[in-house]
């Protein structure tokens, strides 16, 4: 796995500092981490790197797994959870809404405000990427004619 995969497609699910964080000191040191980085020095050498990164782009408190830090990621990552339900099905499906169900009133307010504004986001880049395809960049030209 490339840097550029990982920081997306694992690091991406981690909305906060301190939840990528720990998801890559997690991969550093459990022996049996997804993808075997701990038996690839190279894939290792990777994870130290990105987690420099993270280190010299956030502050320590950034980076801190405290309760506060784990209820905003939790918060963040069920709203990123909803808002792509909300896009893809119309609806949040019931696993999602129970999750949501067990915060308190302030983080399901929250959390709610959260995945709107994801979901609107989303639509609207999406919509507009889709108005940018012309009908020959997705219809071979002989079909057009």
């Amino acid at each position: 796995m490339s840097k550029l995969e990982y920081k997306l497609y694992v690091l991406g699910e981690f909305p906060t500092p301190a939840g990528k964080y720990k998801k890559v000191k997690e991969d550093i040191t459990n022996e049996t981490a997804k993808g075997m980085f701990r038996k690839n020095a190279k894939q290792l050498a990777m994870l130290n790197a990105v987690k420099r990164e993270l280190e010299d782009e956030n502050n320590y408190q950034e980076l801190e797994w405290t309760t506060e830090n784990e209820k905003i990621e939790l918060v963040q990552r069920l709203a990123k959870r909803c808002a792509i339900e909300l896009i893809t099905q119309g609806k949040v499906i019931p696993e999602t809404m129970m999750a949501m169900s067990s915060l308190d009133r302030e983080d399901f307010v929250e959390c709610v405000k959260i995945s709107t504004k994801i979901a609107s986001y989303l639509n609207h880049e999406t919509q507009e990427a889709e108005r940018s395809v012309k009908p020959q960049d997705v219809v071979p030209e002989e079909f057009m004619r």
